[in-house]
C-alpha cells in the first residue's frame, strides 16, 4: 500500500502547485493585457489631442478677390446659402506645417470648397463685394476636416511697395 499512497500525495501536491501556477499565470496575463490596453489607449488619445491642438485647425489669412469666372486658383465659398467665387492670390499661415498646396487641393475640387461662418456683418460685406474690384484679406480659423472657415476679419488689402534705404 505504501507505493499507491505516495503517488496520491504527490498528485495532490502537483495539482496544488499547478493550480497556484495557473492563478499566477492568469494574474500575470491580466497584468500584461491591462498594460497593453493602457499603452494603446494612450497612443490614440495622444494622437487625438494632437489633431485638436493644431493638426487640423489653422489660423490663416487668405488674400484674393471676388471673381465671376472660374480658374485654377478660384475657390467656391459657401456664404449664407449662397456661393461666390474667390480668386486666391496668397494664403499665409504662421505655422510651418501648413501647406498652401494642400489647402488648395483639398478645397478647390468641392462646391462649395469652403463654408464661411462668422458675424452677419462680415458675411454681408463679403456677399456685397463687387467682382474683380479690390483685393481682400480674409482672416480667420480654418478647420480642415469640415472645410469650415470662421471669418474673424475682412479688410481691403493695400500693400504699399517697400522703399529701399539707398
Amino acid at each position: 500500500m505504501l507505493p499507491t499512497s505516495v503517488p496520491e500525495l504527490g498528485t495532490q501536491s502537483f495539482l496544488r502547485i499547478r493550480t497556484l501556477d495557473s492563478r499566477l499565470w492568469t494574474l500575470d496575463f491580466l497584468w500584461w493585457r491591462a498594460a497593453l490596453l493602457v499603452v494603446v489607449a494612450w497612443t490614440f488619445l495622444r494622437a487625438s489631442a494632437f489633431a485638436q491642438s493644431g493638426g487640423g485647425v489653422w489660423r490663416i489669412e487668405v488674400y484674393g478677390m471676388v471673381q465671376v469666372e472660374p480658374g485654377s486658383n478660384v475657390l467656391s465659398l459657401g456664404v449664407k446659402n449662397e456661393e461666390i467665387r474667390f480668386s486666391i492670390q496668397e494664403v499665409r499661415c504662421a505655422d510651418q506645417r501648413f501647406s498652401v498646396d494642400r489647402f488648395l487641393s483639398d478645397t478647390t475640387h468641392y462646391t462649395p470648397g469652403i463654408h464661411i461662418q462668422g458675424s452677419e456683418a462680415l458675411l454681408d460685406i463679403l456677399l456685397k463685394e463687387k467682382p474683380s474690384k479690390r483685393v481682400l484679406k480674409l482672416k480667420g480659423i480654418y478647420y480642415t476636416d469640415t472645410r469650415v472657415f470662421v471669418l474673424n476679419g475682412l479688410d481691403p488689402f493695400n500693400e504699399k511697395p517697400k522703399t529701399s534705404g539707398f
